[in-house]
C-alpha cells in the first residue's frame, strides 16, 4: 500500500479514501500499467492483493475483474536456477567494474533474487560481523525480512565497491543505499556478458 500511495502521490490513507470510485478505479488500473514495466509479472498478483483487500475492507467498489484483466501473462519460471559456481567464476573474470563485482558477490553470497533490489537495502540494513564477512538484512520491515550473510571475500568486494563509491566524492549515511538503483539490468547485463563471452 505504501508503494500505491507513493505512485499516487497521495499523503495518506483518508485522501485516498475521500477519492470517488471512478478515480479510484482509473488510479488502480494505471498503476498496474506502471507495474507491469517494472517488475516481474508473476509478481504484480501478490502486490495488487494487498491494495484489493483495503479498498475490499473500505467499502469501495471497483471492477477487479477488469483490473485483472490488465494483468500481465505469468512468465515460465523454469529455468532461473541459482548460479553455479562456474558461471559465477565466469561473471567475475569478464566484469571489471567494482560495482559489477560487488553485485555478483552480493547475490551469489546472500542466496537472493533481483527482486530483492526493490526493497530498502539501504547502509542501515548492513552489519559487521566476526572474521570479515557481514550481514544484511533482507526484505527489511516486511513480513518475510530475514537476516543473511556475505562471505568474506563478498564483504571484501562490497567494501572495495563502497570505497570507489567515496573517492567520487559519495558521502555515506544510514539511508546510502548499498548498491545504487537499476540493479536489476545490472545484473541481467552482467549474466549475459559472462555467457556470450
Amino acid at each position: 500500500m505504501e508503494r500505491f500511495l507513493k505512485f499516487a502521490k497521495i499523503r495518506d490513507y483518508d485522501a485516498l479514501l475521500s477519492m470517488s470510485e471512478d478515480d479510484l478505479q482509473e488510479l488502480v488500473e494505471n498503476y498496474v500499467i506502471d507495474l507491469k514495466g517494472r517488475v516481474n509479472p508473476n509478481s504484480i498478483p501478490c502486490m495488487m492483493s494487498g491494495v484489493k483487500h483495503f479498498f475490499e475492507m473500505n467499502r469501495k467498489r471497483l471492477y477487479w475483474k477488469i483490473i485483472q484483466k490488465i494483468y500481465p501473462e505469468k512468465i515460465k519460471r523454469a529455468g532461473y536456477n541459482s548460479w553455479s559456481t562456474e558461471q559465477v567464476r565466469k561473471m567475475l573474470e569478464y566484469n571489471t567494474s567494482k560495482r559489477n563485482k560487488a553485485i555478483i558477490h552480493f547475490m551469489a553470497s546472500t542466496g537472493t533474487r533481483v527482486g530483492v533490489f526493490d526493497y530498502d537495502l539501504s547502509m542501515k540494513r548492513l552489519r559487521d560481523m566476526e572474521d570479515g564477512c557481514k550481514a544484511v538484512l533482507i526484505y527489511a520491515g516486511e513480513p518475510d525480512e530475514y537476516w543473511t550473510f556475505l562471505t568474506p571475500e563478498a564483504a571484501s568486494a562490497l567494501e572495495e565497491y563502497f570505497e570507489k563509491r567515496r573517492k567520487d566524492g559519495e558521502i555515506f549515511n544510514p539511508d546510502t543505499p548499498i548498491l545504487h538503483m537499476h540493479i536489476q539490468d545490472s545484473v541481467k547485463e552482467v549474466y549475459r556478458l559472462s555467457v556470450v563471452q
